[in-house]
């Protein structure tokens, strides 16, 4: 038996690759068992035996299908365990972000979600978990109105960045919480210490997120947009990257199914400035790119057409 006789408290006890014998039960041979991490476990002969990735993804799945099968309460159960039994993986941090993505179908219980996220023994013994726990704690004080808990928790994030990635989507997080706090039942007249990043309205943050994402290396910005392609709705536009733009700028559009597309732009009095055919293009997502050659300073909407039917409206800035 292993003995820790100390107060429950602090870090954990890190015990993983240790060979405790085929009648091993954590509950009896370790003492108090909660204060251990001991998997995953090692016998000779042979190194460390690391998990399989595949029963990683097994297990990670059987969760997800849980989940959209409405069994709510199981597929909370199995996601937990992923995040215990295969904390390094990337699989426990998908479940991890799952869980708060389930908590409104299984409690809606924000404030217990945010203590396991900051005290489960398996995340805060993993540098990258722990990253992952604090966000997303910080997303449950945003579904809680904890808005002067949130609003500091961004700030720092800020002002103490991890990267140079991380303080650019600090800023756009917080200017989308103050934008939450404003809309929300429970209004606060909280403000906090970066008042430059309090958007005055919707379109603001829009701009200034559009400015900011031009500022990331290709691959992270490839990953925004890939991610907000993902959530738009099918025979719709994304905001042209970047907005304003003095040269060349980016259109995103998603398609429900193969057609004939034109985008046009239009200045403020509805004369068309530009045209832009893309014939039979297959279902999903594509980009058209826009020169500014031609096109004075000033504000201009672009159209979304498909097979002849206008589906959607953007407006962008163009800076000379």
């Amino acid at each position: 038996m292993v003995y820790a006789d100390f107060p429950p408290i602090g870090p954990p006890i890190l015990a993983r690759y240790n060979c405790w014998g085929n009648n091993f039960n954590p509950n009896q041979d370790l003492y108090p068992s909660s204060l251990f991490i001991y998997s995953p476990t090692w016998c000779p002969p042979g190194g460390k035996n690391q998990p399989n990735p595949d029963e990683q993804e097994a297990a990670y799945n059987n969760a997800v299908n849980e989940f959209e099968s409405g069994n709510y309460a199981e597929a909370k159960t199995l996601f937990e365990s992923v995040v215990h039994l295969y904390p390094s993986s990337v699989f426990a941090q998908e479940s991890m972000k799952e869980l708060f993505r389930l908590e409104q179908f299984v409690g809606n219980d924000y404030n217990q979600l945010k203590t396991y996220l900051t005290s489960n023994d398996s995340i805060v013994a993993d540098s990258v978990l722990i990253r992952l726990g604090q966000f997303l704690a910080n997303s449950c004080d945003i579904k809680l109105e904890n808005w002067e808990s949130a609003i500091s928790w961004q700030e720092n994030r800020i002002i103490n960045p991890i990267s140079f990635q991380d303080s650019i989507f600090g800023i756009i997080d917080l200017g989308y919480t103050y934008l939450m706090m404003e809309n929300s039942g429970n209004k606060s007249s909280y403000t906090g210490l970066l008042l430059e990043y309090k958007p005055k309205s919707a379109a603001e943050h829009r701009e200034r997120r559009n400015r900011l994402l031009t500022l990331l290396p290709e691959g992270d910005l490839n990953n925004t947009i890939r991610k907000e392609l993902v959530e738009l709705e099918s025979d719709r536009l994304l905001n042209n990257i970047p907005n304003p733009f003095s040269t060349s700028t980016t259109i995103y559009y998603k398609l429900s199914k193969p057609s004939d597309v034109v985008i046009k732009v239009f200045d403020l009095l509805g004369k068309e400035q530009m045209k832009i055919y893309h014939p039979q293009r297959p279902e999903g997502a594509h980009k058209a790119e826009i020169q500014a050659t031609g096109l004075s300073a000033g504000t201009y909407t672009f159209t979304l057409e498909i097979n002849g039917v206008r589906t959607d409206t953007k407006k962008m800035i163009v800076v000379k």
